[in-house]
């Protein structure tokens, strides 16, 4: 993945900067909802921006 493509990303706690969360809250949440496959266990959450804008309409 080219840093262009990883910009387009955010992560768990750059969203719980945001919006003044713990990132285990958002990284918790986001496992509950099961918005990744489970053979991505384990490896860091990069969220493309529909999936950033499902967290912050959950947490605004």
């Amino acid at each position: 993945m080219s840093s262009e493509q990883e910009s387009e990303f955010v992560t768990p706690t750059e969203l719980a900067s945001e919006l003044e969360l713990d990132a285990r809250t958002i990284r918790a949440w986001l496992r509950s909802v099961e918005l990744r496959p489970e053979s991505e266990k384990h490896s860091p959450w990069l969220l493309n921006p529909e999936e950033a804008d499902f967290v912050r309409r959950q947490f605004s």
